[in-house]
């Protein structure tokens, strides 16, 4: 299951997922990152 957020604080927008580690034996874990924009106009999120 994921779920997915997206926000805009200070102009800057974020996504906020759900997510489990599998080299830490399935913890749950919530990711934060910051969504950039290619220069083809796609959004991109390094994890």
């Amino acid at each position: 299951m994921c779920s997915q957020v997206k926000y805009s604080i200070y102009a800057v927008l974020l996504i906020c997922f759900h997510g489990y580690g599998a080299s830490e034996e399935g913890r749950a874990k919530l990711f934060i990152k910051t969504i950039g924009w290619s220069a083809e106009g796609w959004p991109e999120v390094d994890l």
